[in-house]
């Protein structure tokens, strides 16, 4: 049998209490003669309404009311005023202290019933509503409790994965470079196999390496060694560590010099990763005798979490322009995301798309901003800003 929604009566006059209790059969009706029994009564009974007078003796209905909206238990509960104060000051303070709705005395019976209808109905959709929002929040809590147990045992997956290829291929790069040396006055055939065998031994190696620091990376345990060093330093080393693909491309590869100093607080190793990922898709992908050009520069770095916050701190902007094939517009933002890589440079250049993805990571961790332009006369140009304070050398 279906419960009777349940009305609290709040007046200081038995034969007021006594006309709603035979208006209101259809419901079931608890009589208070006081404020303070009307607060005691919602704290140990549940009820779906209450009507309320406003004028009583130690407790008055602004009161009774204040105290209801106030605790959290009996906010949401509809109070409807009856009573013969109806000056407008009165009717506008019940409104702002949250009152639903008001009657005047004497009232119509019709019209408090029609007002009880109406507040029960509405209530009993916003009790609803919330039932479904906690219903879906708490959907969406275990969908996410899921997911990110799921991202982590792919993380751990990854990393495991990683430490176990290691170890054979750390072998077949040894066997294979023991095997070129000793068969050093062979046939060109067998030195081939072995560069070979070398080549796809340093791919498959490079590829464990950028699924490690990946699954590092999104399950936190990276460790980053902040101190102060010089990028123009680290990018004059890598510079020479690229001299033979330079030389063999006949690449014409430019530092510009900058007046600026170029000291930043990062991690040496990491920010290095990014220089050298970024540096090795330039040369990759830029034609023989065309030009790489790395730029020094500063600008203002958001800051704020929300689009409308534009507070801005110093930064310094490396900028590495290529002469390449460029990126076709509509994957400028997919570049950096995983396994993701340039429709214009995915055949035949080997690698899977995380390179890209690890210097998004970290740029980020360094609460920096990186991102890929096309060039106006061909080619890309990725960009990445990091916190600094400019200085002048």
């Amino acid at each position: 049998m279906k419960k009777k929604p349940t009305i609290l009566a709040v007046d200081d006059t038995e034969i007021n209490l006594d006309i709603l209790v035979g208006i209101l059969k259809e419901y079931d009706v608890i009589p208070a003669l006081s404020g303070k029994d009307a607060l005691q009564i919602v704290r140990e009974e549940l009820v779906d309404l209450i009507l309320l007078d406003i004028n009583m003796p130690d407790m008055d209905g602004f009161e009774v009311c204040k105290r209801l909206k106030a605790d959290e238990q009996t906010k949401h509960i509809p109070v409807i005023f009856v009573t013969v104060k109806q000056g407008e000051q009165d009717i506008k303070q019940g409104f702002e202290l949250g009152i639903a709705d008001y009657v005047a005395k004497p009232f119509r019976p019709t019209e408090l019933l029609g007002r009880i209808t109406t507040h029960l109905e509405l209530k009993r959709y916003r009790d609803h509503l919330e039932d479904l929002v906690k219903e879906r929040t708490e959907d969406l809590m275990k969908a996410k409790e899921q997911a990110e147990a799921s991202e982590k045992a792919k993380s751990e997956f990854l990393a495991n994965i990683s430490h176990e290829l290691r170890t054979p291929m750390h072998h077949v790069l040894s066997y294979s470079y023991l095997g070129r040396k000793r068969f050093n006055t062979s046939n060109d055939m067998t030195l081939d196999c072995f560069d070979n065998i070398t080549d796809a031994g340093n791919r498959m190696m490079d590829l464990v390496d950028n699924l490690l620091d990946i699954s590092k990376l999104e399950s936190g345990q990276v460790d980053y060694q902040m101190k102060k060093i010089d990028l123009a330093l680290i990018l004059a080393d890598l510079t020479s560590e690229f001299s033979t693909v330079i030389q063999e491309k006949s690449i014409h590869f430019e530092i510009k010099k900058t007046k600026l100093t170029t000291f930043i607080s990062c991690d040496e190793l990491k920010i290095g990763q990014v220089l050298r990922n970024l540096i090795s898709n330039a040369l990759k992908f830029t034609p023989t005798s065309k030009s790489v050009t790395v730029m020094f520069e500063t600008e203002e770095l958001l800051t704020g979490k929300i689009q409308t916050d534009k507070k801005t701190i110093s930064a310094l902007m490396v900028r590495i322009k290529d002469e390449g094939v460029g990126i076709p517009e509509s994957e400028l933002e997919t570049i950096f995301d995983k396994f993701i890589q340039s429709s214009k440079t995915k055949t035949g250049a080997g690698g899977v798309g995380l390179g890209l993805s690890i210097c998004k990571d970290v740029i980020e961790q360094h609460h920096g901003k990186i991102w890929a332009e096309n060039n106006p006369d061909g080619g890309a140009t990725f960009s990445f800003m990091l916190p600094y304070e400019q200085e002048v050398a």
